[in-house]
């Protein structure tokens, strides 16, 4: 979708900055501590954050009350409508903000045990593709979100996120298997 629709569709205002937060489900590790952290840190910048949660997790009425929450799946339909994000450095997230633009501050869980999440969140951040958070000290997540709330830098990452190859395995799969 294109932003106006996307934020249509999503009840946003398509005027605000949003930023989609989005560190799982939970299931492996507290996911509450984190987005709460994410939420303060954003405060102090002009953008709106949005909190994606999954369709199967409990509704949390205190934080779903005070925040603007969707619950959509998958999320990649309404990227247009979100000017960043702060996401887990899941396989399917990671390769979804970066071949779609997305300016992000990558949330490693640092608990799994076959994904490494860590050094793909440490790589993106290497190659300025997006910025890294270990989710540990809470004054370490602040130079990341001020960087992600500056319109220069988030600009000066989706110029280098365009210079990635474009992401064409599905249709080479597809190629194979015809």
């Amino acid at each position: 979708l294109d932003r106006g629709e996307a934020c249509h569709e999503l009840g946003l205002d398509p005027r605000a900055q949003h930023v989609l937060v989005q560190l799982g489900a939970g299931a492996i590790n507290d996911v509450s501590s984190l987005t709460g952290a994410v939420v303060a840190a954003l405060g102090a910048h002009p953008v709106v954050p949005v909190i994606a949660r999954s369709e199967l997790s409990a509704p949390d009425p205190e934080a779903d009350g005070a925040l603007r929450v969707i619950r959509r799946f998958p999320l990649t339909r309404w990227f247009a409508a979100f000017d960043a994000a702060v996401l887990a450095a899941g396989y399917n997230s990671f390769h979804e903000a970066l071949a779609l633009a997305m300016p992000t501050v990558f949330v490693p869980n640092l608990a799994t045990r076959t994904d490494d999440q860590d050094a793909r969140a440490t790589h993106a951040a290497q190659q300025g593709w997006a910025w890294r958070w270990d989710g540990g000290d809470r004054a370490t997540l602040l130079p990341s979100v001020a960087a992600l709330c500056n319109p220069a830098e988030r600009s000066a990452a989706v110029d280098r996120l365009a210079e990635l190859p474009p992401a064409t395995g599905a249709a080479e799969v597809a190629d194979q298997l015809r």
